[in-house]
């Protein structure tokens, strides 16, 4: 399912984001150009823009004319976006010094430049080959000990700790719908938290299949500057190193034993147990991808983007 054209690219890319309630910057919209291999100048993308009809512009974005509800929606919550952001860096430290974890990432809403007073925040973590238990028990420990994970019906601005892969697990396509822009999409807009080598490679390992979806996107990846961008989005390249911090962390992973991650286990499986009850739950539970999701909208999101791309 391609766009035969720039404009139809544009409408689709418009209609897309749309149904996630995102109106688009018009770099965001070059940068996420739907299944259009040729990569426009950003100029070329608001000319074009403004000579579609159907498109219109508001305070600096862009939506499908009827969605101009999506303008005011972002810039509403821009102060908040804000706020959580300043959250996530303050973590962001102590993510990248806990035990067997190699790299964060933001995901979904947040990622988008959105947020709610009741949203969450959405975290995809890549964990250390064999050691998923683990990395999850001391991720957990860290933020249930610091009131910040997401528990029960606690979600408001805390950590949703639910798609965790380990290292030989980073190509998503193997947990892939087969047409799952959303989950593409995921991986086009994370925000590294900490771990820049880690996400490289982690976007490396999709780029064959997110291409199919999103290719200005990926053909950016291979610019020479973004790797200076992913560390700057990390904090690596400014953080103070810390002597003491890899050494503490390599002395908690040796003293780990791999038992350690089964406190986790009866009440996981409880979890399983209740959210494969519902129609939208979506779970996988295994040595190297845990992903609990009680809402999974990739089937609905895929379903509606090809009604709305085919009318």
């Amino acid at each position: 399912m391609r766009p035969t054209s720039f404009d139809s690219a544009l409408r689709a890319t418009l209609t897309y984001f749309g149904l996630m309630g995102l109106a688009l910057r018009p770099d965001e919209v070059a940068q996420y150009l739907y299944g259009w291999d040729a990569t426009p100048t950003l100029s070329q993308v608001v000319q074009e823009m403004a000579r579609l009809p159907e498109i219109v512009e508001s305070s600096g974005f862009y939506t499908l004319r009827g969605a101009e509800s999506l303008v005011e929606y972002r810039r509403a919550a821009a102060p908040l976006v804000r706020e959580r952001w300043r959250k996530v860096r303050r973590f962001g430290g102590l993510f990248s010094a806990l035990p067997f974890v190699r790299m964060v990432a933001v995901v979904n809403s947040l990622a988008h430049g959105l947020a709610s007073p009741k949203s969450d925040i959405d975290l995809f973590v890549v964990v250390e080959d064999g050691r998923m238990d683990e990395a999850r028990f001391w991720f957990k420990a860290l933020t249930q000990l610091c009131g910040v994970r997401v528990h029960h019906n606690k979600r408001a601005g805390r950590f949703c700790l639910s798609f965790f892969v380990t290292q030989r697990s980073l190509d998503l396509r193997e947990v892939a719908l087969p047409f799952d822009p959303h989950l593409a999409s995921m991986i086009v807009t994370a925000q590294p938290v900490c771990g820049a080598e880690q996400f490289d490679e982690w976007r490396k390992a999709n780029a064959h299949w997110v291409a199919d979806y999103f290719p200005t996107a990926v053909a950016l990846w291979n610019r020479p500057d973004q790797r200076e961008k992913t560390l700057a989005l990390t904090g690596e390249s400014r953080r103070p190193r810390s002597l003491a911090a890899p050494h503490f962390t390599r002395l908690i992973e040796l003293l780990s034993v791999r038992p350690l991650g089964g406190l986790n286990y009866k009440r996981d499986a409880r979890y399983v147990g209740r959210v494969s009850q519902t129609e939208t739950a979506s779970y996988i539970w295994t040595a190297d991808v845990v992903k609990f999701h009680e809402r999974d909208r990739r089937k609905f999101l895929a379903e509606s983007f090809r009604k709305a791309f085919s009318d």
